[in-house]
């Protein structure tokens, strides 16, 4: 292998790693903001539930942002394929539980604090806040239809 070969297969595979450096970096960034902003929701509900004050309702996308989403459905995906678990195997879980997680997408989502809690309603990622009785944000289409 010549020196300029050698010197370009090195230069691309820096490449290559700055760029998986740079994907995981920027989806711990995006996982980290979800993080904060749930942290500080809780907070507020705290806050509010203290005065005994009624909670606003968030609007879609406020939590689950659109780059969040999309870390959120490759993290599940990964999640399933990882457990050989299928759209109606998750599905099925949720009509025999309620609105329950199965376990392998539950830990593959973000930590939360104790008032909020992830639910599915369908193929649909629900973040809900427990003592509100109230649906925070959603995310449709969180379960693939099918796996590639």
């Amino acid at each position: 292998m010549s020196s300029i070969t050698r010197v370009v297969a090195i230069a691309l595979l820096m490449t290559i790693a700055a760029t998986g450096s740079a994907q995981v970096a920027s989806e711990n960034s995006v996982v980290l903001a979800f993080q904060r902003a749930t942290d500080t929701y809780a907070f507020l509900h705290r806050r509010l539930e203290r005065r005994r004050e009624p909670i606003a309702e968030a609007r879609q996308g406020e939590f689950f942002t659109p780059a969040l989403q999309v870390v959120l459905r490759a993290r599940i995906e990964r999640a399933l394929r990882a457990h050989a678990q299928t759209a109606v195997d998750v599905h099925g879980a949720e009509l025999a539980t309620g609105f329950a997680l199965r376990p392998c997408i539950l830990a593959a989502l973000p930590s939360l604090p104790s008032e909020l809690e992830y639910r599915m309603a369908g193929r649909d990622l629900v973040l809900f806040d427990r003592h509100a009785s109230l649906i925070v944000d959603s995310l449709p289409g969180a379960v693939p239809d099918q796996l590639p």
